[in-house]
């Protein structure tokens, strides 16, 4: 929205080929919207040809101008409804998403196949995460080697005595406290 003007342009250097007109708020000069008359008889509900045929008889309530055999509507000469409704005609629709859509002409149509695509792709992404993973767990099994289990107890018979020393004195050396050494 520039200056106040919604939809509108303003002109700072005249241009006597374009339609302009003073804004009634600011004074500045302002080109008039101009729509189409397939817009407005959509807007208003009646046929072009209706439209015509109230021009010819010059009994047309909104203003016009006729350019290289086009006829344009001026837009402020609408009232605020039919403005709003020419607006909603002539701007561009946002996508929706595809779990908004609750018409069901959509999900008897196009609306499976959609769903198909989509949970075909989520398959496909998911697949790929998987099997970059396995890259990354082969890539670093080759580099740190295979892994060796470890043991952390073993299993002993408890009818059985072992004797899991050499000798009596190596199990009583082992319980001494040990000395500190220096390395230099």
């Amino acid at each position: 929205m520039v200056g106040g003007h919604k939809r509108l342009k303003i002109l700072d250097v005249l241009d006597p080929q374009l339609n302009l007109t003073n804004c009634g708020n600011c004074g500045k000069k302002i080109i008039m919207e101009r729509v189409r008359s397939g817009i407005v008889s959509k807007a208003l509900g009646i046929s072009t040809d209706g439209l015509r045929k109230q021009r010819q008889r010059g009994k047309s309530k909104y203003n016009y101008e006729v350019v290289d055999g086009r006829v344009f509507y001026d837009l402020n000469s609408f009232s605020p409804s039919v403005r709003s409704h020419i607006e909603k005609l002539t701007t561009k629709r946002t996508k929706q998403k595809h779990d908004d859509i609750k018409s069901p002409r959509y999900w008897n149509s196009i609306g499976r196949i959609n769903e198909r695509r989509i949970k075909d792709k989520k398959r496909r992404i998911e697949a790929e995460v998987q099997e970059r993973l396995a890259e990354e767990r082969a890539e670093q099994y080759h580099n740190n080697g295979p892994l060796k289990p470890r043991v952390y107890a073993k299993w002993v018979n408890p009818h059985t005595v072992g004797n899991w020393w050499d000798s009596i004195e190596d199990y009583e050396n082992s319980k001494k406290k040990k000395s500190f050494k220096g390395y230099y």
